[in-house]
């Protein structure tokens, strides 16, 4: 594993609290994620993802062991980590222009500067027309919309990303796929990408890394050579049939199947 990483994970150890007492939830956790990769995590579900990705973006501390980032130990992480949950966490007083200003707000901009780059956003992800709407009047999709270029507009050079596309229906997501893989082209941020769909990992990451069942650990690693730029039809060529036979093979050795 290479020091230089852009983030990195070194032995990290957590415990929360449970009904019987202190739950082990991570166990020694090690990763890197390369400057300008797109890496995914998969594994089973209530393994410790989530707890993980809240770690590394310092809403949680760890019991043991360190995140690192570009090599130096980040004890104070918050506001330097853009992290996507589950949910697109919008602000539901905020218009959709508004939550996206946020995200310039946060990094220093003046609200009419933050205001401008939003609106620019906007028509960059096909929201306009949707600008004066609360999050209540919109779609899923185009809720995710605005929580993905809010990430981007953000600032943050590193972005964790928790199932954003897992409540999707399929034409949905697989916009938001072509969405994410043109921002991550564009300005090349360094991505950590939690999912359960198999396909999802291995059509947008360019390694897959694969947790064991709580508490976890990274238990296998599979890079996946395919050539980007990546579309739908990457899923229906032997190439791609051989790395998900592979990623199956690695899960069911990890007791980990998602």
């Amino acid at each position: 594993m290479s020091e230089t990483a852009a983030l990195s994970a070194r032995d990290l150890y957590l415990e929360l609290p449970g009904d019987g007492g202190p739950v082990p939830v991570l166990d020694g956790v090690d990763l890197d994620v390369q400057r300008g990769e797109l890496v995914a995590i998969i594994g089973p579900s209530g393994c410790g993802k989530s707890t993980l990705l809240s770690t590394l973006a310092g809403l949680l501390e760890p019991d043991d062991g360190d995140v690192l980032l570009d090599g130096h130990r980040a004890a104070s992480r918050l506001g330097l980590i853009s992290l996507m949950p589950q949910t697109d966490a919008l602000l539901p007083w905020r218009t959709l222009r508004e939550n996206i200003a946020l995200g310039g707000e946060l990094r220093g901009l003046s609200r009419a500067g933050a205001r401008q780059r939003a609106a620019e956003l906007i028509s960059a992800y096909g929201l306009t027309g949707h600008e004066h709407h609360y999050p209540h009047a919109l779609s899923g999709g185009l809720r995710q919309r605005a929580a993905l270029a809010r990430a981007l507009e953000a600032g943050n050079s590193v972005w964790l990303l928790d199932e954003p596309f897992g409540a999707l229906d399929a034409l949905t997501r697989a916009a938001l796929h072509r969405e994410l893989l043109a921002a991550w082209s564009r300005h090349r941020p360094t991505v950590l990408l939690v999912t359960h769909d198999l396909d999802e990992a291995l059509l947008l990451a360019s390694r897959v890394l694969v947790c064991g069942p709580r508490p976890t650990r990274v238990v296998a690693e599979l890079d996946v050579d395919l050539p980007y730029p990546r579309a739908a039809g990457t899923t229906t060529t032997p190439a791609f049939a051989d790395l998900k036979r592979r990623l199956l093979a690695a899960l069911g050795r990890a007791g980990a199947m998602a």
